[in-house]
């Protein structure tokens, strides 16, 4: 398989984004320290005008959500791994489904 654009380097992690003093989560790519992706707060449901990583309100699944999207690029190479043997898989099952079909037609016909 060919990948057309080459992800930033991995492992990535979930931090602080610094620009809104903490409030979102930042996706860094630890060897580069870019950022891959920003997980926002929630403006609305915030109590304080200006949420920093102290006062910030999170939903229950923001954090496991980034944690997720910073595991991406190792749940790729995993299923990169697995993808040769199930395709094998598949075509197998489809070459036994293909002769089900025609022993099951020729025996009605």
């Amino acid at each position: 398989m060919t990948r057309l654009a080459k992800p930033s380097p991995d492992p990535w992690e979930v931090q602080p984004l610094q620009y809104d003093h903490g409030a979102s989560l930042a996706i860094v790519s630890k060897p580069t320290g870019y950022i891959v992706a920003i997980v926002p707060f929630d403006e609305y449901f915030q109590t304080d005008d200006e949420p920093n990583a102290d006062t910030v309100k999170r939903h229950a699944c923001e954090i496991p959500n980034a944690n997720v999207l910073a595991a991406a690029p190792k749940l790729l190479d995993v299923l990169e791994g697995i993808l040769p043997q199930y395709s094998a898989y598949v075509d197998n099952e489809a070459d036994k489904d293909i002769q089900e079909r025609g022993e099951a037609w020729q025996s009605t016909a």
